[in-house]
């Protein structure tokens, strides 16, 4: 786990929820310029957004190899699922 990589930003309400809904409509979500728009929010915050899915275990990054370069997307794991499904409390929008 990468320390600092939060940007400093510690987790805030809805990023989490934000962030699975984001990556759910759009795997390399994270790869793009313009996600900050897409999540309103700042650049900065969006690598906190990353970070902080990661070190919760709701998302990872599955590196794929595409005309021989190396990529990463992202996606929700099992838990994250679960936590959707089930927990009427999460951030609800």
């Amino acid at each position: 786990m990468l320390f600092a990589a939060h940007e400093s930003f510690h987790i805030r309400e809805g990023w989490l929820r934000k962030g699975i809904l984001g990556i759910e409509r759009n795997p390399y979500l994270f790869l793009e310029e313009h996600t900050g728009d897409e999540l309103g929010v700042g650049r900065n915050m969006v690598s906190a957004i990353r970070y902080w899915l990661q070190a919760t275990g709701l998302a990872g990054g599955v590196s794929e190899n595409t005309n021989g370069k190396r990529t990463v997307h992202f996606q929700e794991t099992p838990f994250a699922q679960l936590v959707m499904r089930h927990d009427p409390y999460f951030e609800p929008e």
